[in-house]
């Protein structure tokens, strides 16, 4: 070991960086061996999810009685507030239609789909008057809420295998919970496909960035997999393949020039192998999702065809998103009125100016960061501040292996940084039309697991000591995180969860 800093009985003790692959690697336990170690071990993972999973269930659901169910303030049913209603119409029509029924390309089918798979005869509605909207079951509208609660479970215990694959226990907990007790509780009862689309969004872009650190034939399919999952729920997918078909590009072309400036015998091998297996991946994706493609092409002409990023990013305020959604635009025989001119790419650059698509992204940046400091306000602290704080501090003091890991991984942090920046960019440009929190939600937990992850990999060689007492610094800093995430997650259960409407 050897001291980086010391001041009187304080010092900073940092050991021989371990390999970059074995971040798993658990410390020994003095007290413990053998097979008792392992089963101690094991318990250790499973026991938090035996304690919280189903005091998450219970609160989720209480959280739903009381905010997600009757009537709304303004009189009307709940279930008409944040597109609960759309999804659960849609899954009624796919099952009564026997799946013949096309879905416009406005919301992506997935998420109606299962929610079509709980839709059984008794839950036909009976309208009470002729001028009834509902058009839905209590009964099938309570079950939804049950199956998505369910399913936010599953998108928790996801988030863990995903952290075990690169993190320790605690670390991996620490991830798993915060997510699941500062974000997924809140948002669980209301019929949506939000928490499971930002499990799916994660595991994509993790399986992305793995196959720029080393590329793998059979981690292509994977990552297209979670990816196509995601993108039947959500369509903002698409960005992150092309940004990463950009870096897998550069990571090859300084390959293939250092091989060649080398003269190294395999100079090709190494670059075109990073090409192949980047480019399996929209491969392997487009496959995936041939048929959903071609009905898509068939009816819009074109494969990729939805009304969000053909039209709606393009218009500047809620008001008029909801004319143009009202009056069919997401329609495929849609006709433009014709006192009208049809929001589009061209014709917002034709009315638009730099300076006012400046201030749009400036101001919508504001309007969601402060959207989602006041009603995840632990989250926000945890993922935009306390992480980042303790990443800087960690980053300036070890500095040295800091820009080692930079400069050894330039194309992995060209994609994580461009992920960020760019889907930032995007989502605060969407605000304009009042999307609300959730979009720019997606970019939290990525956000948190990098965080940790590097966090984790800085830490892990250092020793703190103070006099005759040393601990391993990332036992300090679990500590820290963990005392934040339990006063968050007691604000949460205490005020947040009762008054903060989750659906938005």
């Amino acid at each position: 070991m050897f001291p980086r800093f010391a001041k009187g009985g304080i010092a900073w003790l940092e050991r021989a960086p371990v390999s970059e692959t074995s971040t798993r690697r658990e410390p020994a336990l003095s007290t413990l061996s053998g097979s008792s170690g392992r089963r101690s071990g094991r318990w250790w993972s499973v026991l938090p999810f035996v304690i919280l999973l189903p005091l998450f269930y219970l609160f989720a659901w209480e959280n739903g009685e009381r905010s997600n169910s009757g009537m709304s303030e303004k009189g009307y049913p709940v279930i008409f507030d944040h597109d609960q209603h759309s999804y659960l119409n849609m899954g009624k029509m796919m099952r009564l239609s026997d799946y013949q029924r096309v879905v416009p390309r406005h919301r992506m089918p997935g998420y109606a789909f299962l929610l079509s798979l709980l839709y059984v005869e008794s839950d036909a509605y009976e309208r009470t008057s002729d001028e009834d909207p509902r058009n839905i079951s209590p009964e099938y509208f309570s079950r939804a809420k049950h199956f998505n609660i369910a399913l936010s479970l599953l998108s928790v215990v996801a988030v863990y295998f995903v952290c075990r694959r690169f993190l320790p226990k605690v670390e991996s907990h620490l991830v798993t919970w915060s997510f699941a007790w500062l974000v997924a509780v809140i948002r669980a009862p209301y019929v949506q496909p939000e928490i499971a689309f930002y499990v799916l969004f994660l595991i994509g872009f993790v399986a992305l960035w793995q196959l720029i650190v080393k590329p793998r034939w059979w981690l292509a399919p994977v990552a297209a997999l979670a990816l196509a999952a995601a993108f039947l729920l959500k369509s903002t997918v698409v960005p992150l393949m092309a940004l990463f078909l950009v870096a897998a590009i550069a990571k090859s072309v300084l390959l293939l020039y250092r091989g060649l400036r080398n003269r190294t015998p395999e100079a090709w091998g190494p670059p075109v192998k990073q090409l192949a297996v980047a480019f399996a991946v929209p491969v392997c994706f487009a496959f995936l999702l041939l048929p959903y493609f071609r009905h898509t092409a068939e009816m819009y002409g074109s494969a990729l065809w939805d009304a969000h990023s053909q039209h709606y990013m393009w218009m500047d305020s809620d008001a008029e998103k909801r004319f143009w959604r009202n009056a069919g635009v997401s329609e495929p025989d849609f006709v433009v009125p014709p006192d009208k001119v049809l929001p589009t790419f061209s014709s917002y650059l034709q009315t638009h100016d730099a300076q006012e698509m400046v201030r749009r992204v400036s101001v919508g940046w504001k309007h969601t960061r402060n959207m989602i400091r006041d009603r995840y306000r632990s989250f926000d602290f945890l993922v935009r501040r306390f992480a980042p704080l303790l990443l800087l501090v960690l980053a300036l003091v070890s500095w040295r292996r800091t820009r080692q890991i930079l400069r050894e991984h330039w194309a992995e942090a060209l994609l994580v940084f461009g992920f960020f920046a760019g889907y930032g960019l995007l989502y605060s440009w969407y605000e304009a039309i009042g999307v609300g929190p959730r979009l720019c939600l997606a970019l939290f937990l990525p956000a948190l697991f990098f965080a940790m992850l590097a966090i984790h990999r800085l830490a892990e060689p250092v020793v703190l000591r103070i006099y005759r007492w040393q601990t391993p610094l990332r036992h300090v800093i679990n500590g820290m995180m963990l005392a934040v995430l339990i006063l968050g997650a007691f604000g949460v259960v205490a005020k947040d969860l009762w008054v903060v409407e989750g659906g938005r």
